[in-house]
């Protein structure tokens, strides 16, 4: 009798075991799926969001504006109006008026150049690429600066590399080492750490934060008062700020008068008394 119930309860043990087992393993099944499901509905909503973020970019052949602009470099601060002309791409023209509409200066960047003209010294200056570098003390090229200003993305960089989350009515894209896609313009090796924050309504971007890998510098932009232009939405004011070490470069854009329509040259001719220079402070 005795020997009985004592197998009766290593049976009872037994099955315990493994019905305790059973549970054991449809819970990690479980687990896992829901892993599954969890990581592709993460990536559902990263193919969504840059998807239309993508599609909900800012997109023009050719862009005429005035800009009202203020700066503060290292604690002096200027004013000045300006008229800037772009063609996608290609060229960024601008000319800067600081007083009663007399020209000053006059600049165009290219994707490979850039000239300036300085109508107050009777001055030109004609150097390569690498001057924007040198004038925003940050590693930004012609496309770079062209996204910025007109506050899109940065074009020629890795898509796939971005972490996102909402918050609220907020999307927000940060990316640890993206890195530039080379074309013919570009042979650098150039990686970024990035924190985009999008409008989660419009995907247009409300701040884009960047910097080299290396922490050297470090660029905000900030961008407010959307308003539509041939149905799409432009940020009519931008904000940047580079800081490099302990130094800062703090400059505001206003625009106005976005045309892009018009029909307009990107003119600029060097007078035969101006005398060329070696370099551009």
């Amino acid at each position: 009798m005795m020997r009985q119930f004592i197998k009766i309860i290593r049976f009872t043990n037994f099955s315990i075991l493994i019905l305790l087992g059973i549970i054991f393993l449809n819970a990690c099944k479980t687990h896992k799926k829901t892993q599954v499901i969890q990581q592709e509905r993460k990536d559902s909503l990263s193919d969504n969001v840059i998807s239309n973020f993508k599609s909900h970019e800012f997109l023009f052949g050719k862009l005429s504006a005035k800009m009202d602009v203020s700066t503060n470099i290292d604690g002096k601060k200027q004013s000045f109006t300006a008229n800037i002309r772009m063609k996608k791409d290609s060229i960024i023209w601008v000319s800067v008026s600081p007083f009663l509409g007399i020209e000053m200066m006059r600049i165009i960047i290219t994707q490979d150049s850039a000239k300036i003209l300085n109508r107050l010294e009777n001055t030109y200056f004609l150097t390569d690429n690498n001057y924007l570098k040198t004038l925003l003390k940050a590693d930004v090229d012609f496309n770079m600066l062209q996204a910025v200003l007109t506050g899109n993305d940065f074009p020629h960089f890795e898509n796939g590399v971005f972490d996102i989350k909402r918050k609220e009515n907020t999307y927000c894209l940060e990316t640890k080492k993206r890195s530039k896609l080379r074309n013919i313009y570009n042979n650098s090796h150039l990686t970024i750490n990035q924190v985009i924050y999008l409008d989660a309504e419009t995907y247009k971007i409300n701040k884009n934060n960047f910097n080299d890998i290396e922490e050297k510098y470090k660029f905000d932009a900030v961008y407010s008062d959307y308003k539509t232009i041939e149905n799409q939405l432009f940020p009519y004011k931008v904000d940047c700020k580079i800081t490099t070490g302990n130094k800062s470069s703090e400059i505001s854009v206003e625009y106005s008068k976005i045309n892009l329509t018009a029909d307009f040259s990107y003119p600029f001719v060097i007078p035969d008394k101006y005398t060329k220079m070696t370099s551009q402070q």
